[in-house]
Formats: C-alpha cells, sequence, structure tokens
C-alpha cells in the first residue's frame, strides 16, 4: 500500500474547486445546483481519502517508510485537506452572491454564516495539510540523506500541494492578512522552483531510459514483478 492508492478519488475531490470556478460564472438558477453538487462531489472524496488513511498509516506502523526513491509520494496526502479547504472557501463565497439571505433559515443570514463557517474549517484543515505536509518531507529528506533516484512519485511534490499553496492564499485573502499573503506568495514560488527541479530530472530519467526504456530499470517492470510476487 502506497500514498498513491488515495489518487483514484483525487478528480471527485477536484470537483469542488471546480465548482467553484464555475459557479461564479453563473447566475442564480444555474449556480445554485452547482454549487450544492460541488460541494457533495468534495464531501465524498474528503471522506473516501480518510478511510484511505487509516490504510496509509496502517502500513507506516507496520512496515516504515516506503521505499526511498518512493517516498517524495507521501505528499499525496497533503491534497486532500487542502483541496476541501480550498473548496469550502470558494464555495462559500459564491454562496453569499447566490443565495438569498433567508436561504433554509429567515432568523439568520445564512450565506454569511456559511461563509464564516468555512473558513473556520478552512484553517482546521490547513493545520491538518501541515501535519502530512512536515511527515512526509522529514521522511523525504531523511531518504535523499541517502541517496535516492527519479521515480515517477516524486510528481507528488508538485501537485498535492498546489492545493496547500492555494488554500494558504484564499486563507490570506478571507482574514485579510498581509503576513499570510506573503507566506502563500514564498510558497508559490517554492512551488515553481520545485515544479522545474522535477521536470529537469523527469527529462533526464527519460533520456537515460531510466524510465520508458527497455532496461530492467523500468518502472512499469517493477510494477509487474511486485505484481507477480504478490499472487
Amino acid at each position: 500500500m502506497t500514498p498513491a492508492w488515495i489518487l483514484p478519488v483525487f478528480p471527485i475531490m477536484i470537483a469542488g474547486p471546480v465548482a467553484s470556478a464555475v459557479v461564479a460564472q453563473q447566475d442564480t438558477e444555474n449556480g445554485i445546483p452547482i454549487l450544492i453538487a460541488g460541494i457533495a462531489a468534495q464531501g465524498l472524496g474528503f471522506t473516501i481519502s480518510i478511510l484511505m488513511y487509516s490504510n496509509y498509516f496502517g502500513r507506516l506502523m507496520s512496515y516504515g517508510l516506503p521505499e526511498k526513491n518512493k517516498r517524495p509520494g507521501m505528499f499525496i496526502t497533503v491534497g486532500p485537506p487542502s483541496f476541501t479547504g480550498l473548496a469550502l472557501i470558494g464555495l462559500s463565497n459564491e454562496a453569499v452572491r447566490l443565495f438569498p439571505t433567508d436561504f433554509i433559515s429567515t432568523s439568520i443570514n445564512v450565506p454569511e454564516m456559511l461563509r464564516v463557517m468555512a473558513i473556520f474549517i478552512a484553517i482546521f484543515l490547513w493545520l491538518v495539510s501541515l501535519w502530512f505536509f512536515s511527515i512526509s518531507l522529514v521522511a523525504t529528506l531523511l531518504g535523499i540523506r541517502k541517496g535516492i533516484t527519479f521515480h515517477l512519485t516524486w510528481w507528488a511534490l508538485v501537485f498535492p500541494n498546489v492545493g496547500f499553496t492555494l488554500e494558504t492564499i484564499q486563507i490570506g485573502s478571507s482574514l485579510q492578512s498581509v503576513a499570510i499573503g506573503w507566506f502563500g506568495s514564498a510558497m508559490t514560488i517554492v512551488l515553481v522552483v520545485t515544479w522545474l527541479f522535477v521536470l529537469i530530472f523527469h527529462v533526464q530519467a527519460v533520456l537515460s531510459k531510466k524510465i520508458m526504456g527497455l532496461d530492467n530499470n523500468d518502472e512499469d517492470m517493477e510494477v509487474d514483478l511486485e505484481r507477480q510476487q504478490r499472487f
């Protein structure tokens, strides 16, 4: 079991942030159904991710850290709470525009209440993301000390942390915090540098036939060998 097991649920989890972007271009009649569908899909994706986390941590406690070359893949765990927090803030911002103040209840301003709740839940999830990020970072640095070679799981250094960075920026914007905004900008710069770093190593691995090659180091052959040993 590897963190990559969470990947199949990522398309569902991305539905929330995508819905918030689509809803911004819609009127009330079309926007509300998209918003509700987006939050429902986000809830499904995040819930399944939590279930997968239990298997993931059980594996870590039983067998220790993954193989050193695959440890960057641990960053995939940063994605679910990050994208969920990002979706909550984005959708709640649109709820303020789309929902009437007496939506569901006439005694409170429902859209504003939803927005406040979304911001605080996003902050809660941000710290969860930071915790997963810290564990993954320490494990990866320990692997680097032993010497690692490129593996396709290195791309997990980029994509999940995009959600983490965007969530940080959105929280800073919602709280009107200049400090958090600058921190989000710094994270963006580091993310771009990381993307370039992984891209260079990926191209180098392809040219040297360490991946997508016909030698015994091809990752597809590694997967096939693992399956044969399992069955």
